[in-house]
């Protein structure tokens, strides 16, 4: 614990770790498991007290203790991240409201419909929600006291900022390992170096069901291929074919999605919308 890896000697088989000490490691095969990091706001101020990042659990205390003496939130991202915090903090009182890029939330993985779905049942609980609209800096003294917007000024003594991650792959591509938004690996998650693999949100791997390189930010996926990975080691190549599964939990709903967000023509319905339990399915017809 506490130390990171700051080199891979490919040629030698060998792992750099450094905290003050230098350690050497050698391996036979080596796993890459870097996952992801928040995408950063572009914006003066953006690290200013009261302006949060979501990955970890450090974060979670920083934003547990900015609670305590907060009123006005201010949620930067309409997407899982963002929504699931609208509504927690919403639950515990506070003023909440969420600002959008996009012309919806949830743009980047949902149907319109459940967009519109969402985007009603979080202001039926009392949430501001602002789409098309941008950030254009974040104001304060010593600590965020409003957000500044393409729609206007918002108080805010919290900012949770939650605009998407982006893949940790600085290790291996210093390593020359092969990267594309994410470390390239095969169905069985082999990098381009026959000793490394990867799994988990840092991936760039191939769908079957979709014929096409995806990258995947989701527990099961991470799961799923750390499965395929062990398997690769010891021998028993299982090539990894797992159908995209998400879940989110807002309020009192919860959401599942299988599959992504794409390439679509046809949607049905079944089950009813105003009693908050439904299924949706969206597919192409080829006729």
């Amino acid at each position: 614990m506490d130390f990171y890896v700051e080199e891979i000697d490919r040629k030698n088989f060998k792992n750099f770790l450094k905290d003050k000490i230098i350690l050497f490691f050698d391996y036979d095969n080596l796993v890459i498991a870097t996952g992801t990091e928040p995408r950063l706001m572009p914006t003066d101020n953006s690290d200013m007290e009261g302006v949060h990042y979501l990955r970890s659990i450090s974060d979670v205390e920083k934003i547990k203790s900015s609670l305590k003496d907060s009123k006005n939130m201010v949620i930067i991202g309409g997407g899982y991240i963002g929504l699931e915090v609208a509504a927690v903090s919403k639950t515990l009182g506070l003023n909440v409201t969420v600002i959008e890029m996009a012309s919806r939330i949830l743009e980047r993985v949902t149907s319109p419909t459940i967009s519109s779905f969402y985007n009603s049942f979080h202001e039926s609980k009392g949430v501001k929600i602002l789409t098309s609209t941008s950030v254009k800096g974040i104001n304060g003294d010593k600590r965020v006291s409003s957000v500044e917007t393409s729609s206007g000024t918002i108080d805010a003594d919290i900012v949770i900022v939650g605009i998407g991650v982006l893949p940790c792959q600085s290790l291996a591509e210093d390593s020359g390992i092969a990267v594309d938004n994410g470390i390239i690996v095969d169905e069985f998650c082999k990098t381009s170096d026959d000793n490394i693999f990867s799994a988990g949100d840092c991936t760039l791997h191939p769908s079957a069901f979709y014929n096409k390189n995806i990258r995947l930010e989701s527990v099961h996926n991470a799961i799923e291929q750390g499965k395929t990975v062990a398997s690769s080691i010891i021998g028993e190549k299982i090539a990894y074919n797992q159908i995209p599964w998400f879940w989110s939990d807002q309020y009192e709903l919860k959401l599942q999605i299988a599959g992504l967000n794409n390439d679509y023509d046809h949607h049905i319905i079944r089950g009813n919308l105003e009693k908050i339990v439904f299924q949706y399915f969206t597919l192409n017809l080829v006729i």
